[in-house]
């Protein structure tokens, strides 16, 4: 098993581990402080259990005889612990928050004389355990029944040398989001006494309160969407993958570091303890408001709000992600030296791929023209754009499980539409190619030891190409999807405009009313003040030659 420099093991790891004890167990109805706990098991059960744990592990390795071949196979490992080794395992489990005291869920120590119960956490991690390796879970149903399970884990992405959590801008906000919520979480006044519907409650974000704050004299100023410090590590430490509020701590620093929280009030005693985590970071990571170094208070009396910065990047008000916007990298801001005809062709454009029937005529006129390529690059890329904030959003698996299939995606983009002879090669602005090949080539050939590009990478390949290297890509991408944007606006919309297919469409869906109003009447205002002042009424005829 691999630890860490600080000697804990690797999330993977912890997790199968947890995992197979938690199938080995015999849970049992188990008594404490006069009340009876089902599904649960004490020390003694625990250091039975891990004192002969056997942890099987499946996987596949590349055939040698055959590059496009996989050998499966299964590695037994198995433990032996003594009761001191098995008790300081069982903390390390409960520091994940995969297990808790039945009877005081608060405490944080693993005791002699406690009664213990897996947390929905646990059982979300048991559960894709029992999934994944096709165990049978028959003896494990009651446990599943008897409390809820948490549908939604935020996975944080790692280093695989030394697990260390990868932080990027992206990982940030989307972990900063997911936090927070859809919308602000103010639970009702009156409180909620049921303990499933209240971790219903929490699982929507961090619940949140307004508080009156003097600084120093009345009258108190009322600081909305506050939080204490200590709820929000236990939150990280319920809702994501994390391994222990030392880690939450981290994370929540990260957040003051982006200015997306800040501390408001601290009222511990001079003489009171408190752990200030402190993280150090670039200030060039694309954020104005990001500082060199972050500090969390871990206080009982901390009290965080959310910034104007935060709810921005949360979107309450707009809870579309705009960040990989359609049409978003080719506005007309964003292209250099383009004229008043050409954002009127761009708007087109626009109003054309946002039509079904529309976008399929249009498709048709470029694919006569064998000029179909700017389309379905542009359409490919948004695909990758949208699949890349669908694996990263809050009502998604963990983005690990998309990962291998949007490294994929991003690769056969290239060798579609970019890659020297390819299939539907693009006629691409050559600064805007000149950073696509150098990045491709060294990531695809570490990923490949060095060897020339194949038709399609390896399992264990796109297992360590990770998402913020995709979203580099489609950071790439976008600048060439602008290009080949303004291209079709440009050489193809008026000609497709000008073709008696388009008149008859456009008739026919004007007398039906099919098309929005306001988005029809600016299409058509835009095509009557860049048309000819001539004949003006009637779509001209003109020559349509191939590329």
């Amino acid at each position: 098993m691999r630890t860490t420099k600080r000697g804990r093991p690797f999330l993977r790891d912890t997790l199968d581990l947890f995992a197979a004890f938690a199938v080995s167990l015999q849970f049992s109805e188990h008594r404490r402080f006069f009340r009876s706990f089902p599904n649960s098991f004490d020390v003694d059960d625990a250091a039975q259990t891990l004192a002969s744990l056997t942890l099987s592990q499946s996987h596949c390795d590349p055939d040698p005889s055959s590059s496009s071949r996989f050998i499966p196979s299964t590695s037994m490992t198995t433990f032996s612990m003594t009761r001191d080794m098995a008790k300081a395992t069982c903390q390390h489990l409960m520091d994940a928050r995969l297990i808790e005291d039945a009877a005081d869920p608060s405490s944080h120590l693993f005791k002699d004389r406690g009664v213990y119960v897996l947390t929905p956490k646990g059982l979300h991690v048991l559960e894709r355990f029992i999934e994944r390796n096709g165990i049978s879970d028959a003896h494990l149903r009651h446990v599943f029944a008897g409390q809820p399970i948490c549908t939604k884990i935020f996975h944080l992405e790692r280093h695989s040398i030394d697990d260390e959590i990868l932080v990027t801008q992206p990982i940030i906000y989307a972990l900063f989001r997911r936090f927070v919520g859809r919308e602000a979480n103010h639970p009702p006044e009156t409180g909620v006494h049921d303990p499933s519907a209240h971790y219903s409650e929490r699982s929507r974000g961090i619940e949140l309160m307004t508080v009156p704050i003097s600084s120093g004299g009345p009258p108190a100023a009322l600081h909305r969407h506050c939080f204490m410090s200590l709820a929000a590590l236990e939150w990280l430490c319920d809702f994501t993958s994390v391994l222990g509020r030392e880690q939450a701590a981290e994370m929540a620093a990260q957040f003051v570091r982006f200015g997306l929280i800040t501390l408001v009030s601290d009222t511990r005693k001079k003489h009171d303890s408190v752990v200030v985590f402190t993280v150090h970071g670039s200030v060039s990571l694309g954020s104005s408001l990001a500082q060199q170094t972050g500090e969390f208070h871990c206080s009982a009396k901390a009290i965080y709000k959310i910034t104007e910065e935060g709810c921005r990047i949360a979107h309450w008000k707009d809870n579309e992600d705009t960040s990989l916007d359609m049409f978003g990298a080719c506005m007309p801001e964003s292209l250099p030296d383009i004229s008043d005809d050409d954002v009127h062709l761009l708007g087109r454009l626009r109003f054309i791929l946002d039509q079904p029937q529309l976008r399929e005529l249009f498709n048709v006129f470029l694919r006569d023209n064998s000029c179909e390529a700017n389309l379905g690059f542009f359409v490919a890329v948004e695909d990758l754009k949208h699949a890349y904030a669908k694996s990263a959003s809050v009502d998604q698996s963990p983005a690990e499980r998309h990962q291998e299939a949007l490294v994929q995606r991003a690769f056969e983009i290239y060798r579609t539409y970019l890659a020297p002879s390819s299939p539907s090669e693009l006629e691409m602005d050559e600064d805007l190619l000149k950073r696509l090949p150098e990045y491709l080539s060294g990531a695809e050939a570490a990923l490949t030891s060095g060897t020339a590009p194949q038709s399609s990478l390896q399992a264990d390949q796109l297992e360590s190409f990770n998402t913020t290297q995709v979203l580099k890509l489609i950071i790439i991408y976008e600048g060439m999807q602008a290009h080949a944007f303004r291209s079709m606006a440009t050489d193809w919309v008026p000609k497709f405009t000008r073709t008696s297919q388009f008149a008859e469409l456009c008739e026919n869906n004007e007398k039906l009313g099919l098309w929005s109003t306001d988005e029809y009447d600016e299409f058509q205002c835009s095509f009557a003040e860049s048309s000819p002042s001539t004949n003006s009424g009637a779509i001209q005829d003109e020559e349509v030659g191939g590329a």
